[in-house]
This record gives C-alpha cells, structure tokens and sequence, in this order.
C-alpha cells in the first residue's frame, strides 16, 4: 500500500494532492470526468486540508476492504487496487498478473 502511495505521491511531500492525481491519471491514460478527482480527495480527506496523507489513504483501503454494505466510495480504491496488481507498473495489468491476483485471492 505504501507502495501505491509514494508512486502516486509525484511530488515527494508526504501527501497526495490534486496535481499527483492528475499525473498519475495521465501516466495511466486515464481521463477523469470533470470534478473526478477533487471528489476523490474530498470522499478521503478527513482534514479538510484538500491533501491526502498516508493515514487518510490507509484508513480509506481498509474501511472499503472491509465494507459489506457497498457504501464506502471506491473511486480512489479502484485505482489503488489497480496500481497495487500491475506490477511491473505499466499501467496495464498483465495475464501472469491477472492470474497471480486470482489465485492469490480465490485460492
């Protein structure tokens, strides 16, 4: 998880702020729907401080880890628990690592 963090954390200052989602959407090829990632931070952010720290992060992956009922947002999980699968990081998730997640998650 930490991992997933600091690749995201472009900057290097210890928090994740709108510019790094921006960057790491972009070296992803994603493109965000307009107020995407602000709605990101904002679903995370228990500060107010429009950043995301490492506690924030954690406490958000393990609240939707452990959600049964489906509420918890997933906008920021979905692209951690993309980033944390492909792991040669290229931004695609590969067959050996496709297969590596499902055996290591079903078996």
């Amino acid at each position: 998880l930490r991992k997933v963090f600091d690749r995201i954390d472009k900057n290097c200052d210890g928090v994740l702020c709108l510019n790094d989602l921006k960057a790491t959407c972009a070296a992803l090829k994603h493109q965000p729907d307009k107020g995407e990632l602000e709605e990101m931070i904002w679903e995370i952010d228990e500060t107010l401080s429009k950043t995301i720290s490492y506690d924030e992060f954690e406490l958000m992956y393990r609240r939707v880890r452990s959600d049964r009922t489906g509420l918890e947002p997933r906008t920021m999980f979905n692209l951690v628990d993309f980033m944390m699968n492909d792991n040669n990081g290229d931004g695609r998730i590969e067959v050996d690592e496709a297969i590596q997640l499902m055996s290591a998650r079903y078996i």
